[in-house]
């Protein structure tokens, strides 16, 4: 077993949505790996919001905390991902990586990985204020009192404001078209990408990678996997403005580690035909 899996399985704890009662017998429901495919809505839009869904989702993985969708049209393959809690939030922020396998075409000796993150890792003085508004609201949403809704609502929408401000590139690899390791939000690639927090403050992402770049195998049909990494605090690295925890999961506490080391999950999708 690989330390991602023994970080995976020690993290797996009952988890406090935002919300009601209904949004706990929803996440009940759903299996923690989407079963099929799905045809995404025809008027889905890339805006960080899910009202296209009906904010419905196919899969809820407990273990990362996050409810999410794949899905594709005839022009692209869609990710859609909500945090169910507030320590989701926090490890959202530091973003969420989205693998595509691609098959080995014939003559090539191995596989290739497509992989999209978003947001890459920021400079500390940029993303902390976000970070210490999504804490203050998990905060008060621990002893929510009517009086709190107002700052809650309040400092959602400073968040989704700071985040529209320093949320600019996407950090793309294995695309052979696309050269450069950093691309803006705003590219001529289209690959598109939004995040904000919803109503209920819960980060919400949506992501569009064109059909053209998955190749003729995916295109034609044929099973691939994929593999969906909340990255959590970066790793350290000389130039890395954010240094590693240095404390155990024990020591850290489930959460504070939730939120610390990254976790990982994989599953098959096959793109939905008309």
């Amino acid at each position: 077993m690989n330390k991602n899996s023994i970080i995976n399985i020690a993290l797996l704890l009952p988890v406090i949505l935002f919300g009601n009662a209904p949004f706990m017998a929803v996440a009940q429901k759903l299996p923690k790996i989407q079963q099929t495919g799905k045809r995404a809505p025809a008027d889905i839009k890339i805006d960080g919001k899910t009202t296209e869904w009906n904010d419905e989702f196919q899969a809820y993985n407990i273990n990362n905390r996050i409810y999410y969708s794949i899905s594709n049209d005839d022009v692209n393959l869609y990710l859609t991902v909500r945090a169910s809690d507030g320590y989701g939030n926090e490890k959202a922020i530091f973003g969420i990586s989205f693998m595509v396998k691609i098959p080995a075409e014939t003559g090539e000796k191995s596989k290739k990985n497509i992989v999209v993150t978003f947001p890459p890792t920021i400079e500390v003085a940029k993303i902390d204020p976000v970070r210490y508004t999504v804490v203050a609201v998990r905060r008060l949403k621990n002893g929510t009192t009517n009086a709190d809704q107002k700052k809650i609502d309040s400092l959602r929408l400073v968040a989704n404001k700071m985040m529209g401000g320093v949320f600019k590139e996407i950090s793309i690899t294995g695309i052979k078209e696309i050269r450069e390791s950093l691309i803006s939000i705003y590219n001529t690639e289209s690959i598109k990408v939004a995040a904000q927090f919803n109503d209920h403050m819960q980060y919400t992402y949506e992501m569009a990678i064109p059909l053209k770049y998955l190749g003729p195998a995916i295109n034609g049909g044929q099973k691939f996997s994929y593999n969906i990494k909340m990255n959590g605090l970066p790793e350290k690295t000389p130039d890395s403005p954010y240094p590693p925890p240095t404390l155990s999961i024990e020591a850290l506490g489930q959460d504070n580690a939730y939120v610390s080391y990254p976790t990982d999950f994989s599953g098959i999708y096959t793109l939905v035909k008309k």
